[in-house]
């Protein structure tokens, strides 16, 4: 299994399972995706406990508190374009998307 599968999650999935596989992994955010495999959404440990603040449950559904629009490449980015922009925006995955078709995959440092 290649390392960032075990961070996808159903749409039906809720925000404790976003919150298991976050903790279970290395790679810090859980990823959404459809059945199609297409990402929907990103969800990280701060979307988390910003909304258990605001009052969400943990069984609430995860698509809730997801990012819908995540920042992505485009699959063929240079890695020295992928460093840069995670530095610039200060964060630690991009999930790399092939516009051609579904599927993505993940790059974190």
């Amino acid at each position: 299994m290649k390392p960032f599968q075990q961070v996808l999650l159903s749409p039906v999935a809720t925000i404790l399972d976003a919150l298991r596989v976050i903790d279970a992994s290395a790679l810090e955010v859980a990823l959404i995706i459809d059945k199609q495999g297409t990402l929907l959404g990103t969800v990280t440990d701060g979307d988390i406990r910003r909304s258990l603040l605001k009052g969400r449950q943990v069984a609430d559904p995860a698509v809730d508190i997801m990012n819908p629009r995540p920042f992505t490449v485009n699959h063929g980015t240079p890695e020295e374009e992928i460093l840069f922009q995670m530095s610039r925006r200060s964060i630690k995955q991009i999930p790399i998307v092939d516009t051609g078709m579904p599927g993505w995959s993940i790059w974190c440092c």
